[in-house]
């Protein structure tokens, strides 16, 4: 079942809009902490990825 959908007043919608942009941010240093991690393990450890 939907829930009802009820008019949002500007400041509620703000605040959902700069959450979403600080939860986009966070992925993104995550991503970039990911990619460094699996450079290290592809120069340090050979094969690693075939272990997974």
């Amino acid at each position: 079942m939907k829930a009802e959908q009820r008019p949002q007043s500007p400041e509620q919608t703000a605040r959902e809009k700069e959450a979403v942009a600080g939860l986009k941010q966070r992925a993104k240093r995550l991503e970039t902490r990911v990619e460094t991690l699996e450079r290290l393990l592809d120069a340090e450890v050979a094969e690693w990825r075939n272990r997974i």
